[in-house]
């Protein structure tokens, strides 16, 4: 086993270090919505691995290997007041020889353990007011997890803590830059948040022996830039003991890399059947990039907008609903979830229904899959005369994409229809009018020609007026000019 002192040094000062994960100097503004509250979870993997090698009376070397898997929760808000629980399970691999393979005689060679721990910190000041209670001392120190995003630009300084070759905590500036690391399988821009400089490094468990004589640190921390907490980092540190003959020197490293988080989410959108775009954010994806994901920060908003409708040719595309059951067609989502989202679109065919004559019914849009109903007046009288006497144009059949026989029928819309209807005309009135009119004129012409016969007289029989001269009628026993008897 670990000396009692040793195992305590090694295991508070590796405690301090994860605690920069945690803590914010000062209140986090990132925006409106992207504020911590209880229920918030992020998990880090963090490993660390020394090499040291000695010569003198520390002739040896040793390679000390530790894991962690960590998470970190908040439990309570209250103000400024932030509670924190550090849940982690850890293992370590040590290998040795020479004066260390003596020096860790009696200390495992491997082990594991875990432990969870809660903090309650000061956002205002980023002081801790409860620390655990192995770890008194660390009340009213500043922790470094976390930065305020809104102290953040490119080419700003922050100070932050350093140790230097004494172990002791020093304040330094570090500098802000832009990185990009991976998140939940996207790229996020972070800032980076860099020294390099004199220092300790990771001389941890070396003190018992030594303190190093010099050495030197180069730090990263990134801070994702809604919350500002540590989502990876990388220290690369050496350092070396030099009295005489008597050496040590150190080279170590230790890396945090982002596993998972309930502050950010995965949000995708799609259509279905994909024939139109989406304008997200303001911003317009065609069809042909979808379907496209997202991280979005916990809490925050986002407008996504699909087309009310699509009219291509003779086909037509309608918003019906959301996969979530929104029926309008512009949303506002605010994840809190991995979650994804799909347009569902009703595809309609328009039918055409052509006639030169009556009143065609039934053009319009029909939903895919579904029956029209479409008709026509049966009979249209011709205009003028031959209308007037009965003569009608008379429905015979459609034509097109339908054969119906009948004045009104169905069709199955599985894709654009155009129909049209046939007629003829029906002459049977003028067939039966004409002989009528014939034989009517026929017999009027007969008639007048006896009516004439009748009335004419023939010359032998007119008689005169013995007296005036004048043409008497045959049946007159007068002159009708000058009143002579006839006789």
């Amino acid at each position: 086993m670990f000396k009692k002192k040793t195992l305590f040094s090694i295991f508070f000062i590796l405690s301090l270090i994860l605690t920069f994960l945690i803590v914010s100097p000062a209140p986090l503004q990132a925006s409106d919505t992207a504020q911590f509250k209880a229920g918030m979870w992020w998990k880090m993997k963090i490993n660390r691995v020394d090499n040291v090698y000695g010569e003198g009376k520390y002739q040896g070397t040793y390679k000390f290997t530790i894991e962690w898997s960590s998470k970190y929760e908040i439990v309570d808000v209250v103000g400024n007041e932030v509670r924190i629980r550090d849940s982690s399970t850890y293992s370590w691999r040590l290998e040795s020889s020479g004066f260390f393979e003596q020096f860790f005689a009696r200390t495992k060679k491997s082990g594991s353990g875990s432990y969870v721990e809660e903090w309650t910190v000061d956002r205002s000041t980023g002081k801790v007011l409860v620390a655990p209670s192995d770890e008194e001392e660390e009340e009213n120190r500043l922790y470094d997890g976390l930065i305020n995003p809104k102290m953040a630009y490119l080419g700003a300084e922050i100070p932050r803590r350093w140790f230097d070759l004494n172990g002791e905590y020093v304040e330094k500036q570090f500098k802000v830059s832009e990185a990009e690391i991976e998140m939940k399988g996207f790229t996020l821009k972070v800032w980076d948040v860099y020294y390099s400089g004199e220092s300790a490094g990771l001389w941890f468990w070396l003190w018992d022996l030594a303190k190093p004589t010099s050495g030197h640190l180069t730090e990263h921390r990134y801070y994702d830039k809604a919350f500002g907490i540590v989502v990876g980092a990388k220290l690369e540190g050496e350092a070396e003991y030099k009295m005489g003959v008597n050496y040590i020197s150190q080279k170590a490293t230790m890396d945090w890399k982002f596993v998972d988080s309930n502050m950010w989410h995965v949000v995708s959108f799609d259509v279905e059947p994909r024939v139109v775009g989406l304008t997200i954010d303001g911003n317009d994806y065609p069809k042909d990039s979808l379907p496209k994901s997202f991280l979005y920060t916990s809490g925050t908003s986002h407008m996504v907008k699909a087309p009310a409708e699509l009219v291509e040719g003779d086909v037509k595309y309608v918003f019906k609903r959301w996969s979530n059951g929104d029926e309008t067609n512009e949303i506002t989502i605010i994840p809190e979830k991995d979650e994804s989202y799909k347009a569902e679109y009703i595809t309609q065919y328009r039918l055409i229904v052509k006639s030169e004559h009556g009143q065609p019914k039934g053009s319009g849009w029909y939903n895919s899959g579904t029956t029209a109903t479409f008709s026509i007046q049966p009979e249209v009288p011709l205009e003028g005369f031959l209308g007037f006497i009965g003569v009608k144009y008379v429905f015979d059949h459609w034509s097109g994409d339908s054969n119906a026989t009948t004045p009104e029928a169905t069709i199955l819309m599985n894709s654009p229809k155009t129909i049209e209807a046939i007629w003829k005309i029906n002459y049977t009135p003028l067939y039966i009018l004409v002989p009528i009119l014939t034989i009517l004129i026929i017999a009027i012409v007969f008639a007048i020609s006896k009516l004439r016969a009748k009335r004419a007289v023939p010359s032998s029989t007119i008689r005169k007026c013995p007296r005036c001269g004048a043409e008497v009628p045959p049946d007159a026993n007068y002159c009708l000019e000058c009143g002579e008897r006839i006789t």
